[in-house]
Formats: structure tokens, C-alpha cells, sequence
């Protein structure tokens, strides 16, 4: 009879330290995989942040594709239904 292979997984962006001791806690010879870039942010993006009262938000986004119009935006929201509203 073959032994069976049992195999945890656990995959995250980001991990703090307190995490990693938990994760390591649970596991019998962990094995740790870390894929990350040289340069983690590219060179061609620009960040930004805006903090905009919830009544305006709509206004200000289709502001900022119209004045935009050929650049490639990124937009974090909540939840699906607030991705939803966005198209």
C-alpha cells in the first residue's frame, strides 16, 4: 500500500511576521517559497491616493477618465457591488 502524501498550502501577498510564526506553528517541515520581483514597483506607473467624501466619488472617477482618456486606471473598491457601480 502507498503512504498517502498529505500537503498544506498557504499563499499570501503579504505576511507578517506574526502570521509566518502561526503558519510555521501549524506544519510539519515547512518549506517557504518567496517569489518577488527585483524592483518591486514599476518604473512606468504613477501611485496616487485620493480621499474622496462618498457623495463625490462617482463624479471624481468619470472625472478622471475623461481628463485621462488614454491612460490605463486602476481603481480598488470594496465590494463587487461597488465594482458593479463602476461600469
Amino acid at each position: 500500500m502507498t503512504p498517502h502524501l498529505v500537503c498544506t498550502l498557504f499563499f499570501s501577498a503579504t505576511i507578517n511576521e506574526s502570521i509566518k510564526k502561526l503558519a510555521y506553528s501549524l506544519v510539519t517541515n515547512p518549506i517557504r517559497i518567496q517569489v518577488s520581483p527585483k524592483d518591486p514597483v514599476s518604473k512606468n506607473i504613477t501611485h496616487s491616493v485620493a480621499f474622496i467624501s462618498m457623495d463625490d466619488k462617482r463624479f471624481f472617477l468619470e472625472r478622471l477618465i475623461r481628463e485621462n482618456i488614454e491612460s490605463k486606471i486602476l481603481v480598488f473598491v470594496r465590494t463587487k457591488v461597488r465594482a458593479e457601480r463602476v461600469l
